[in-house]
């Protein structure tokens, strides 16, 4: 298994990243309360009015006053889900805005921390590429070396070789003119 070391460029711009999401999370969780804590209200509020109107209409007197009271409760209920949508839109902005200074915080810090990391990763990289080159070279001179010692000793064994078969040739013609001859 392969362990790999962060570089001190690689750690600052992900320690930037995890700064930016982080600050941006917190602003997208308020907002998510903000949200909460609105409905919270508004069904608390939904609630409390529909026991008080259930209460008129169960005490109304005859069904005109009836009819009256729903139509009175109407106007109030579209203002009241006017305002809800108001709140909604007002937490929805505050939370863009929030969003885009989080962004515009950070942004600069992000950008210089990619670079810094961009500039590392080319610098490695062109590091190793001349590690490779030098490997390779080192590899054709030991080929070349290897080539060369092996053709040497071929030439030494064939000069050996030849050299053997040549003093052999030799000592049969000089035993052949010393043996006496027998006729």
């Amino acid at each position: 298994m392969q362990t790999y070391t962060l570089t001190p460029a690689a750690k600052s711009h992900i320690d930037a990243q995890l700064t930016f999401f982080n600050d941006a999370s917190d602003k997208i969780l308020r907002a998510i309360q903000k949200v909460n804590e609105l409905n919270i209200q508004a069904v608390q509020n939904i609630v409390l009015e529909s026991i008080n109107c259930a209460y008129q209409l169960w005490w109304a007197k005859n069904p005109n006053e009836f009819l009256s009271l729903i139509s009175a409760q109407i106007q109030p209920a579209a203002e009241k889900g006017r305002g809800y949508q108001q709140n909604l839109r007002n937490i929805a902005a505050r939370a863009q805005a929030d969003l885009y200074s989080v962004a515009e915080t950070h942004m600069p810090e992000a950008s210089r921390t990619a670079a810094a990391l961009a500039e590392e990763v080319l610098r490695i990289a062109s590091e190793e590429a001349e590690k490779a080159v030098e490997r390779q070279r080192e590899a054709t001179k030991k080929m070349e070396s290897d080539a060369t010692a092996a053709a040497n000793a071929a030439r030494e064994e064939a000069n050996g070789s030849a050299e053997r078969i040549v003093g052999h040739q030799y000592e049969q013609a000089g035993n052949s003119s010393q043996s006496p001859s027998v006729h």
